[in-house]
């Protein structure tokens, strides 16, 4: 009998805990995604609210990713970069683009 491929977790209870959606990550999960829906769309719109949003939900990832591994008391490289290098450069690299100046002054002089 073949068996089935074995989940990214090491254990049923750790793959419980990391995708459970009842927990405070997995619901901070949840409300960063939407961020990351809405913020576009009211940008999009003109709304100063979308800028805001978006900048949250560009630095959402950096701060859950720090919390998730400080819990488990991971070295301070896991904690600040996480576990891809690429990821984390893509996330500040969009976290600098909507807080670099032009980026500011369109939004203050554009959106309501």
């Amino acid at each position: 009998m073949a068996s089935s491929p074995s989940p990214i977790c090491l254990t049923a209870v750790e793959c419980s805990r990391t995708f459970a959606i009842d927990t405070p990550l997995g619901s901070c999960g949840l409300i960063v995604v939407a961020a990351h829906v809405a913020g576009p769309f009211l940008m999009a719109n003109e709304r100063r609210v979308g800028w805001q949003l978006s900048v949250a939900a560009a630095a959402a990832p950096m701060v859950l990713n720090f919390v998730a591994y400080s819990q488990i008391g991971a070295s301070w490289r896991l904690r600040i970069i996480g576990s891809s290098l690429i990821s984390f450069a893509f996330d500040v690299a969009v976290l600098a683009l909507l807080l670099h100046n032009q980026s500011r002054e369109h939004q203050r002089i554009w959106y309501h």
